[in-house]
């Protein structure tokens, strides 16, 4: 289980399926530079961003 969206991200390139606006990236990734420290499993995306639509 993770913590929080915030605390929790993917892969670069999974992010844009994750957050639909760059712009959210901020609001699934705690930091920008975060990215690359977000989640290494794919799966853990729909726990770590949440599907705005």
């Amino acid at each position: 289980m993770l913590n929080s969206l915030e605390d929790c991200c993917v892969d670069f390139n999974a992010l844009e399926d994750c957050c639909v606006d760059f712009n959210a990236l901020e609001d699934c990734c705690v930091d920008f530079n975060a990215l690359e420290d977000c989640c290494v499993d794919f799966n853990a995306l729909e726990d770590c961003c949440v599907d705005d639509a």
